[in-house]
């Protein structure tokens, strides 16, 4: 049994929420991405089939958008796998940060190559406003799940 401890030099404090890209390819292999709700950060992980090597943090980001936005208590994080590259894995999560619109915050983003961007949340999504997400999920057709343990509610496409 391998541990996972911390990643890219840091110590986790409070790991609190987990999701993986599952999708293997020819380009492409599992990812574990990992929310410390203490370091207010997100962690991805590579190398978690590997029989040799223990799972190796590849990216860390605790901001996106260039440093403009950044995660206060993140909770939740959901993953719904990319289509050529595990790069192009549409990334959300769930953190205590009020938008304006009152989404006390559910976030997408991909990753560009040099950071985080924020991305669209699926056009069907519709979150439950004033009050605290926690934990995120994608079933198979790319539908997002949120829970609000606060409000005792789900929230999820709007059909």
């Amino acid at each position: 049994f391998r541990q996972i401890t911390g990643g890219c030099f840091k110590d986790f404090l409070a790991p609190y929420g987990l999701a993986v890209d599952a999708r293997e390819g020819l380009f492409t292999s599992p990812s574990l991405y990992v929310v410390d709700f203490d370091l207010e950060a997100l962690y991805r992980f590579t190398g978690l089939k590997s029989a040799l090597f223990s799972p190796s943090c590849s990216r860390v980001m605790d901001s996106w958008n260039g440093g403009s936005e950044r995660f206060r208590d993140p909770r939740g994080v959901g993953v719904f796998p990319g289509q050529d590259l595990s790069d192009d894995a549409l990334i959300v999560g769930s953190d205590a940060k009020k938008t304006a619109s009152g989404n006390n915050r559910v976030s997408a983003f991909r990753w560009t190559g040099f950071g985080y961007d924020s991305a669209p949340l699926p056009a069907n999504f519709q979150f439950f406003p004033e009050a605290y997400p926690f934990d995120v999920a994608f079933d198979t057709n790319g539908d997002l799940y949120v829970s609000y343990p606060e409000a005792h509610a789900l929230a999820g496409p709007a059909y």
